[in-house]
């Protein structure tokens, strides 16, 4: 099989695997800001919201 065709199949394989994320992206962002020191979080918590 010629590596073109190869890269094709994958990724057509890839395409149809289902999503796994299932996170929002404010639930990402939260649990990123999360891990700021405690200081920074309300701050940004409160431009998340605005």
């Amino acid at each position: 099989m010629p590596y073109a065709s190869m890269i094709a199949v994958t990724r057509r394989q890839h395409q149809r695997l289902p999503k796994t994320n299932g996170k929002s992206t404010k639930e990402v962002l939260r649990a990123v800001v999360a891990r700021l020191p405690e200081e920074l979080q309300p701050g940004l918590v409160a431009r998340m919201n605005s």
